[in-house]
């Protein structure tokens, strides 16, 4: 009885033995999943910062490439045609204005990677940011055939307490996505106003639907769904993570669904309650002010 009782015993720790190394075997084999994912993860991530730096170099150097050759054939012509050169100094212009709105994003960047961006609240004026993100591309937009309709809910001199730099990168960038990716002859409908939440601002384009499991990607930095370094659709792809990460820093909430006609793209700011001393600091920090940026040449 006692020896019936002691393999019985036995029998059962040999079982539990065996449990815990199927169990075992099981870890194992999920934890070799993982880590096969987490690779094929990080090989992805090096594929999309490869492709990031080659776009962002491509980005850099053909604005300069171009200013530069242009300048050197007006130096080199020597013509008196004022229609010619006028269409050569505006096309220099539009270069260096679309370089110079791919540094401010790239310099953006740069400070949210390093953790050097804070918010620098001031009294502003969004009616007039808002014009002036839609002046900024207006140009562009009459290329393509585009009408931008605005709708804006906001009284004349109507205030509101935010960073207005980041606000309006914000809005520039919404806004040049539009353009970007919007269908020819097409229109933009832009609506934007204050109420109880804070500041809104939505902007739906006619063009291609981005599929729903797609659309967390496109706020993401090293992402873009258009992968070819020499796209149809110019810029540095970091423009929607460059919202993301700056209405993140407001306190708000960027979102992308499906609108009637396209993408709609929205942003809610809430107002901060801490200005900074002074008002709206609006002028640029580079080489263009604000002042005249719809594509005309002074």
């Amino acid at each position: 009885m006692d020896k019936k009782l002691t393999d019985e015993q036995l029998l059962e720790a040999l079982q539990a033995r065996l449990g815990e190394f199927q169990n075992a075997v099981k870890e194992k084999h999920d934890l070799q999943e993982q880590l096969s994912e987490l690779n094929k993860k990080l090989d992805e991530a090096e594929a999309f910062k490869s492709h990031f730096i080659a776009r962002i170099s491509n980005e850099i150097i053909n604005p300069f490439t171009s200013v530069t050759t242009i300048a050197d054939s007006i130096l080199k012509s020597g013509t008196k045609d004022w229609d010619e050169l006028y269409q050569m100094v505006e096309h220099i212009y539009n270069e260096a204005f679309f370089l110079d709105f791919q540094l401010r994003n790239l310099f953006t960047a740069a400070k949210i990677e390093s953790g050097e961006i804070d918010r620098e609240v001031v009294t502003t004026y969004p009616s007039e940011l808002i014009q002036a993100s839609i002046d900024s591309f207006a140009k562009q937009a009459e290329k393509k055939g585009l009408k931008i309709n605005s709708e804006i809910h906001i009284k004349e001199g109507e205030a509101f307490k935010t960073d207005s730099e980041k606000l309006k990168l914000i809005m520039k960038n919404l806004v040049s996505n539009a353009v970007k990716y919007s269908a020819k002859e097409s229109e933009i409908d832009l609506q934007a106003g204050i109420d109880k939440q804070g500041f809104y601002f939505t902007i739906e384009n006619e063009g291609e639907i981005i599929p729903v499991e797609q659309r967390e990607g496109i706020f993401d930095r090293f992402r873009q769904l258009d992968t070819r370094i020499h796209s149809l659709n110019p810029g540095s792809g970091i423009g929607l993570s460059i919202c993301k990460e700056l209405t993140d820093i407001l306190y708000g909430n960027i979102s992308a669904s499906e609108g009637k006609r396209g993408m709609r793209f929205s942003i809610v700011i809430p107002e901060s309650e801490d200005p900074s001393e002074g008002f709206d600091q609006s002028g640029d920090e580079l080489f263009f002010d604000d002042e005249n940026t719809t594509g005309e040449i002074l």
